[in-house]
């Protein structure tokens, strides 16, 4: 999908790293996010969804790759602030259980 412009603003406060994602997360950017995600050093790592206007498999795969490794290295990971159409992207893919409600 064209349209919104894609970044990531990042917040880091003691072990704590937010990750704010705005605009799509599609095939264009999903490497980028899931090598940022991967690279975080902090104990926990907070994505930010509320800024999302799109998200594709691509990006779903990222988030949950990302996810899976980090736990897996003993991290903290949360997912926050889906929006209603991603969070349906969520629902339909059965990935629910990967959102963090707040």
């Amino acid at each position: 999908m064209a349209g919104d412009v894609f970044n990531i603003e990042v917040v880091t406060t003691g072990d704590v790293e937010v990750l704010a994602l705005r605009g799509e997360l599609d095939v264009a950017n999903a490497e980028r996010v899931r090598t940022r995600l991967l690279s975080s050093e902090a104990s926990i790592l907070v994505v930010d969804l509320e800024g999302l206007t799109f998200i594709d498999s691509s990006g779903l795969t990222a988030l949950v790759h990302a996810h899976n490794q980090l736990t897996g290295r003993g991290r903290g990971f949360e997912l926050r602030g889906a929006t209603k159409g991603v969070k349906r992207v969520f629902e339909i893919t059965g990935l629910t259980d990967f959102l963090t409600e707040t």
